[in-house]
């Protein structure tokens, strides 16, 4: 299992083992494993003789019954590979082969301006340059004996290996990491020990290759100490620099045929989404990551941002930093609108077929006109996928392709033609607000497909049983995973904090709390010091102009954790919007006081928004929140009902609903086709 702690309401760590075998539609044996992968990083690769050396061990100890495919960072420098051995080495373009490189390039840039081919800044990944032909050879993983890395960085090291398990049936290849380090981060170790992963330290030491991981300071060893050391370099071939040469490698040891092999995860998720990280819809997507990975389970993560705008190549890594820091996935990819005529032939050969005549099904075209690259295309249909989760509807076209007549889970989030109204949305062909009836039996159309719905309001889900049959719907929070704040005392001036992302929903709410309450709060403060007010997350890029006295607009933060422990209380002032209010199950898990509108608790158990309480008149709004602020006792009554809620919250075993829905669309570890 991985390093996580079981979430709220459900040990993880009991969950039952599938046998992956028995659920399998064939059941035919699998052939015969006669390929071994040898991965170098560049640190490795630089060293073109130990490269060399290290494949020659291997190779002498295990026999040519294999062919031996290496995969090198940077270009092999090393001798030749000759003899009874079958190897081939993949390496990133040098010489010829990056000028033809370069040429095909400037081709493929004019194709892709006369909209023919896709374009690369359309999509992106989590993979580094060049390791597309790595991934490639990984795809037919049921066929390779063993996977061994060679890296200075064992976090590279644990992506190979996840993308090992994502194409494997029911055992994984012999996994193998080799690091010169003596220590490797305990979070990293133990991902892969969860993955069956086997850590050995390298004992020859090679100039340019450091030998420890450090800490900052550069004096103390961090991590796990790594116990089995090597050498990995015949000294006929690489002569020894140790004064006390390691022991010798045996390499059937540890990758010998007979040997068994690691067993594959549970579980292998397509996660198809909206590429919305920095939000609300980001906290969830990033709570349900979570609950999959402590259930055995790799994810395909795809996010669709259906716009014409270029990836900006300066901020890819960030981006994909973040995706890995709240998803986590094994294999990533995010797309926007896409540059191929063919892919646009293909969308619009459906449009006759389910016209987009209401927004909602215009929503849904939209995004079925985001890119598909061939890469993301064949390695979705090569991976062993057990669950097909879409996160809102108007994923749907896109995931039509992949999903292939499948049963699938739809987690609608929340229904889209309210928000439609609320946000007064106009049909692009009509130029008008469509009326919800229409609009909402086009989207209940859609979302009906999936065998199984959640939603995260009992009221939309109430909504969409007038359509759909009440036996598919479930009604989920999927809980953010928060410790409550230690217990607080009040302070002057005392600490306000909203949380806000840049969505014109936040828009209206914030620009009504400061309109219409701020100023309240402060007449009627007098002569007393009014309370200051810090507004976390993105919406101050929708706001640049706005001021008032004693706010503070923060911006995006890489951690709210800080703020809801130095605040007094929590302002919920939303007006407008459907589903359930993210930002609301985080204040309250957080146990700091707050204090909402009754639209902030919309979606909530009746009995969590009794506790909670709340105020819609502004003035009455100001009111309360002054004397939340300023009166011992009333802060204190506070504290106690959002600890209330806190509990009531936690009862709530939507996890367990969730995991029943889950399960109820598992599939064999087959790829689509």
């Amino acid at each position: 299992m991985p390093w996580e702690n079981a979430l709220l309401n459900e040990d993880f760590e009991q969950a039952e083992k599938i046998d992956l075998e028995s659920t399998s539609s064939t059941n035919r044996p699998l052939k015969e494993r006669g390929r071994v992968v040898v991965v170098f990083d560049k640190a490795y690769s630089e060293h073109g003789l130990a490269v060399y050396g290290a494949v020659h061990l291997l190779a002498s100890q295990l026999g040519n019954v294999y062919s031996y495919e290496i995969f090198c960072a940077c270009a092999y420098r090393g001798p030749k590979f000759s003899g009874p051995f079958r190897v081939t080495v993949s390496q990133p373009e040098h010489g010829l082969a990056a000028l033809s490189a370069k040429v095909i390039g400037r081709i493929r840039r004019l194709l892709t301006s006369c909209w023919i081919l896709e374009s690369n800044e359309r999509w992106e990944s989590n993979l580094e340059q060049g390791e597309e032909r790595l991934l490639e050879r990984l795809i037919d993983a049921d066929n390779i004996l063993a996977v061994v890395v060679f890296s200075t960085d064992p976090s590279f090291a644990l992506r190979i290996s996840r993308w090992a398990h994502i194409f494997t049936s029911t055992e994984a290849p012999h996994l193998v990491v080799v690091t010169p380090n003596d220590r490797i981060d305990g979070r990293v170790s133990a991902d892969l020990k969860w993955l069956g992963v086997n850590i050995l330290r390298d004992g020859d030491l090679v100039v340019g290759r450091r030998q420890a991981a450090t800490a900052e300071d550069g004096t103390t060893p961090v991590g796990e100490a790594i116990q089995s050391v090597f050498s990995f370099l015949p000294a006929s071939e690489y002569p020894r620099q140790l004064t006390t040469p390691s022991k010798q490698i045996h390499w059937p040891t540890w990758i010998g045929r007979k040997l068994p092999h690691p067993a594959r995860v549970r579980d292998i998720v397509l996660f198809l989404r909206p590429d919305w990280i920095n939000c609300g819809s980001g906290t969830t997507f990033e709570n349900l990551a979570r609950w999959f990975r402590q259930r055995d389970a790799l994810l395909i993560d795809v996010g669709i941002w259906p716009y014409r705008k270029n990836f900006d190549a300066s901020g890819r890594a960030d981006r994909v930093e973040s995706e890995q820091r709240h998803i986590r996935a094994a294999l990533y990819f995010s797309t926007r609108m896409s540059t191929s005529a063919q892919h646009f032939v293909r969308q619009f050969a459906g449009v006759f077929r389910r016209f987009p005549r209401t927004l909602a099904r215009q929503k849904s075209f939209q995004h079925s006109l985001a890119a598909k690259p061939n890469l993301m295309r064949k390695a979705i249909r090569s991976a062993k996928i057990t669950h097909i989760y879409l996160n809102h509807y108007f994923t749907y076209d896109y995931a039509r392709e992949f999903i292939a007549g499948r049963p699938f889970f739809l987690d609608t989030h929340d229904v889209q033609t309210v928000n439609f109204i609320h946000y007064n949305q106009l049909n692009t062909l009509t130029r008008r607000v469509d009326r919800f009836d229409k609009s909402l039996r086009d989207e209940m159309e859609i979302a009906g497909k999936a065998r199984k719905l959640c939603f995260v309001s009992e009221e939309e889900m109430d909504l969409a049983a007038r359509f759909i049959s009440r036996e598919k719907l479930d009604y989920v929070l999927p809980l953010p995973q928060v410790s409550p704040c230690l217990e607080k005392s009040l302070e002057t001036p005392a600490r306000l904090l909203i949380v806000a992302s840049n969505n014109p929903g936040n828009v209206q709410n914030l620009h009504w709390f400061l309109t219409h309450v701020w100023p309240a709060v402060l007449g009627l403060c007098g002569e007393r010091p009014a309370p200051l007010l810090q507004i976390c997350g993105g919406i101050d890029r929708a706001m640049p102009e706005t001021r008032a006295d004693g706010v503070h607009f923060v911006g995006v933060v890489p951690d709210l954790r800080p703020y809801y422990e130095e605040c007094a209380l929590v302002i919920l002032p939303v007006i407008i919007g459907g589903g359930v209010a993210i930002k609301t199950l985080e204040a309250v898990l957080h146990g700091r006081p707050v204090l909402a509108t009754r639209h902030a608790l919309r979606g909530l158990p009746s009995s969590v928004v009794e506790a909670i309480g709340y105020e819609d008149d502004p003035f009455e709004f100001a009111k309360s929140l002054l004397e939340i602020v300023t009166n011992a006792a009333h802060y204190a009554e506070q504290t106690e009902r959002s600890r209330r809620a806190r509990e009531l919250l936690v009862r709530h075993s939507f996890y367990d609903v969730l995991k029943c829905g889950v399960d109820s669309v598992r599939l064999p570890p087959q790829p689509p086709r």
